[in-house]
């Protein structure tokens, strides 16, 4: 163990991300790493050994081998295999933190009437510990925008989540390429200097609450954006701006551009 001190630190990252693109079955380097005691230099992964899980989800045992199916599984999918080795490398890293958080919120629950092995918030606090492993790897910080989003997100349920929930989660994710890509804003800049307003303060922020307003699904199109733009009685739009947002309405102007 004394060796890996002595490593420096661009080894240890091109060592991971070996792991991360290439790995036919990745739960072999996990186990290595645990076999030769240095698994100790990787706290996160360490812990995940012993950490236990319920039995009746988890038949297969603790969480260090839950996260080496995991990834074995990740690895044996097509598109994984197809996709370039940034996002290989991104997902792999996601899979081996998706649970980080287990080991510090693991506990027994009565849940469903009975006791049983939970471990609620682990994926935010997973989040976390990933970011501060993916740091300690020297990780580009353009993998972790990726990586830290997937881990800290991992257990929400699409079939059952609502289309505001939806839009929501993309936003959450926007710096992975998910298929549900965050909405482009409706209202933009150009829309506000049409009302003659200045870029400033004041226009970021009317801009934020309107992108808000849009991902709560209170408006979708250009039109209605005008229309909830007029009824914010607490947005700082000057007089003149009230008077063209009116004229525009009242000149059947709202449609969306």
């Amino acid at each position: 163990q004394g060796g890996f001190r002595e490593l420096a630190g661009q080894r240890v990252r091109d060592e991971w991300f070996k792991w991360a693109e290439r790995s036919a079955a990745p739960s072999a380097g996990l186990k290595f790493l645990a076999a030769t005691g240095w698994v100790g230099h990787f706290p996160e992964i360490q812990s995940l050994i012993g950490t236990p899980q319920d039995p009746e989800w988890h038949p297969e045992g603790d969480v260090f081998i839950h996260t080496g199916h995991c990834c074995d599984a990740l690895a044996g999918l097509a598109e994984w295999k197809s996709a370039g080795p940034e996002s290989r490398s991104v997902y792999m890293l996601a899979a081996l933190a998706h649970d980080f958080g287990k080991p510090a919120t693991t506990r027994q629950a009565v849940k469903d009437g009975r006791s049983r092995i939970v471990s609620p918030g682990h994926d935010a606090l997973g989040g976390e510990l990933a970011r501060s492993f993916l740091e300690r790897i020297h990780a580009p910080p353009a993998i972790q925008a990726r990586v830290v989003p997937l881990v800290a997100n991992h257990i929400i349920h699409l079939p059952s989540m609502t289309d505001r929930a939806l839009r929501r989660l993309a936003k959450r994710l926007e710096p992975e390429n998910v298929q549900e890509k965050p909405p482009e804003p409706v209202l933009m800049g150009r829309h506000l200097v049409e009302l003659g307003m200045p870029p400033g303060k004041d226009f970021g922020m009317i801009l934020h609450r309107a992108y808000e307003a849009q991902l709560e699904g209170v408006f979708f199109d250009l039109a209605d954006a005008w229309q909830w733009l007029r009824a914010q009685d607490d947005l700082p739009l000057s007089a003149s701006a009230r008077g063209k947002l009116e004229g525009r309405r009242h000149q059947g102007e709202d449609d969306p551009r």
